[in-house]
């Protein structure tokens, strides 16, 4: 009887160190430990900890999405582990697939994390297309006029088009303002030592 650990992180950037300290306190005997993404069950290091798991073992994981996303991912392991005789036990949600109540809540709660999960991508589609179509997304972009309206002449940060001196709008990158205006700069106020033009009023 094992008590085996598997840790996932999704991008090389990410550190597991976390879940290592939190599930050192079990007194691990077998470490998995990979970054990859979740969105399905195609992980060297999960395969292989299915591969190693005998009947008795426990797999202990920080919490479910560790080790599956979608609710059929999970549900589909669960029936890989109970013919196995292997227990899953999740520190977050504090679930135990060896008991009953335990085996109710690992179908619940994986039920709920795959919709929030999608809630989230929705939303961030969402906001994405609304940014695009604002212009907003990338910096250099032209803003809209209604927006132009409502943002001061520092345009929210230096690597926005600078504002028309009319005040319509805003200038494209790499288009020179009107004479007078200091070059790189936000385009407000006469460069030092400008002579005003020829009949102007003093």
């Amino acid at each position: 009887m094992s008590k085996v650990a598997y840790v996932r992180v999704s991008t090389a950037e990410q550190n597991e160190a976390r879940q290592r300290e939190a599930l050192a306190v079990r007194g691990i005997d077998k470490w998995f430990i990979e970054k990859a993404s979740g969105k399905n069950t195609d992980r060297p290091e999960f395969q292989k900890m299915l591969d190693w798991v005998r009947e008795g073992d426990t797999i202990y994981i920080h919490d479910l999405s560790r080790i599956a996303r979608s609710t059929k991912d999970l549900l589909d392991l669960l029936d890989v582990l109970r013919e196995k005789g292997v227990a899953l036990v999740s520190d977050k949600e504090s679930i135990d697939t060896s008991t009953a109540t335990g085996k109710l809540l690992v179908t619940m709660v994986a039920a709920i994390n795959e919709f929030e999960r999608a809630n989230l991508l929705e939303r961030q589609r969402e906001g994405i297309a609304i940014a695009k179509r604002e212009a907003w997304l990338f910096p250099g972009c032209p803003f809209p006029q209604s927006s132009a309206r409502q943002i001061s002449g520092q345009a929210a940060n230096r690597n926005c088009c600078p504002p028309r001196s009319d005040g319509s709008g805003f200038q494209r990158p790499g288009v020179p303002g009107p004479p007078g205006l200091r070059p790189g700069r936000w385009g407000t106020g006469p460069r030092r030592g400008t002579r005003p033009a020829i009949g102007a009023a003093a």
